[in-house]
């Protein structure tokens, strides 16, 4: 079950789910790519799903962009209607005895966010929900699209436990007035500018100009030295 339903398309090959990366002006800009077809075990590509290939790959190329003294900053973004729409949920059904597993690591790779060495930027080019919108949360600071895209963590309604990193991390990055509406009762799905009041965005900006604007405020970050 999605948290945000996509159409049906036809399966593809792994590689389709890749990051890609760029430095521009020693700011690494990391992609979660794909925009059509299928996983093998039916996730849309598009959805940019946190399973283990998905980690692993994000998890890689943050590593080496902590690597290279050439970075400054950190940009992560997606291509298509979502930034990420949270656990892969077919992958858990499909690989029931992995799933603890895969858990930990995806709250490893959300530690190695909340702690990179350089400052990390989210640019929300669409949805961020469930275990995408923890994801989101571990950055920095965050852009988002003003035009569409939405956040929520909807794990109340299927009937899951956040685990305790889960709620801390949520409680630290949210104001205490969205505590109730999010973690608890989920009863709201927040727009750019609704964050953007809230303080959980920092800036948002038609999509045509989102990377632009997450770009001038990384290098508003860069070292000062």
């Amino acid at each position: 079950q999605a948290e945000i339903d996509s159409p049906d398309t036809p399966p593809v090959t792994m590689a389709s789910a890749v990051i890609s990366k760029a430095v521009r002006n020693r700011v690494a800009v990391l992609t979660m790519r794909g925009t059509a077809g299928t996983l093998p075990w039916g996730t849309p590509v598009a959805e940019h799903r946190l399973n283990p290939e998905l980690v692993a790959a994000l998890g890689g190329a943050l590593e080496e962009a902590a690597g290279d003294p050439g970075v400054e900053a950190v940009i992560v973004t997606a291509e298509g209607k979502f930034w990420s729409n949270g656990l892969d949920l077919k992958w858990v059904d499909a690989n029931p005895t992995d799933a603890g597993r895969h858990v930990e690591a995806v709250n490893e790779l959300m530690k190695t966010i909340l702690t990179f060495p350089v400052p990390t930027i989210a640019a929300f080019q669409g949805h961020w929900c469930a275990a995408g919108g923890m994801l989101g949360l571990c950055f920095d600071y965050r852009v988002m699209n003003s035009e569409k895209g939405f956040f929520f963590v909807p794990g109340v309604d299927l009937g899951l436990v956040y685990s305790q990193f889960q709620i801390e991390l949520m409680k630290a990055k949210l104001p205490q007035s969205m505590h109730r509406k999010v973690i608890i009762f989920n009863s709201q799905r927040w727009l750019a500018a609704d964050l953007l009041q809230e303080g959980v965005v920092d800036k948002t900006a038609p999509e045509r100009g989102l990377l632009a604007e997450a770009e001038g405020l990384a290098q508003a970050l860069r070292a000062k030295g």
